[in-house]
């Protein structure tokens, strides 16, 4: 739930600016509230710790996807057609008024980072995950104790249902 992120940011942000905490975590678009942005500094990003990361990714088990391929392309290829209107600039505007909408916040709370380029949350090109990034993420949180196993993602990851996607658009 947005308002339960939102309390939560607000009081580490009271946190960190009343001193009673040396350093938070910030994320957008919580690190973007003026008075937080104004008094505070990044001393390292997640990437400057891990390098790159991949956050979120869609994921299904080989007989699903058997069952269902045909339909999965079609979703992915609306979900690329997607990527690419919001990411065009003639549309960021609308884009960002549909989000505003969609979490009930003002507009002016993702005009810092939604949809510029360098800003924000990465996507792949076309909506392609990273494999490589994956694997070498659970890897660290092995070495760090976090998961019980390691993961080589390029073992398990079938990129043919996005890639037939893609392919549509061209």
């Amino acid at each position: 739930d947005y308002t339960e992120i939102e309390a939560e940011m607000a009081n580490m942000n009271a946190l960190l600016l009343g001193h009673k905490a040396d350093l938070v975590t910030a994320i957008h678009p919580f690190q973007d509230i003026p008075d937080f942005a104004e008094k505070t500094h990044n001393l390292f990003t997640s990437g400057d710790a891990v390098g790159r990361f991949e956050v979120s990714f869609w994921t299904a088990s080989k007989d699903y996807i058997a069952a269902h391929r045909a339909v999965l392309v079609d979703l992915l290829e609306d979900y690329v057609r997607a990527i690419h209107w919001y990411e065009d600039p003639k549309h960021r505007d609308e884009g960002i008024q549909i989000v505003a909408n969609f979490t009930k916040r003002p507009a002016s709370t993702f005009d810092q980072w939604l949809f510029l380029p360098g800003k924000g949350y990465y996507r792949g090109p076309d909506g392609m995950p990273d494999i490589d990034a994956v694997s070498a993420n659970v890897r660290l949180q092995h070495s760090l104790g976090l998961v019980k196993a390691d993961l080589d993602a390029q073992k398990y990851a079938d990129l043919s249902v996005l890639k037939a996607a893609i392919a549509r658009l061209k």
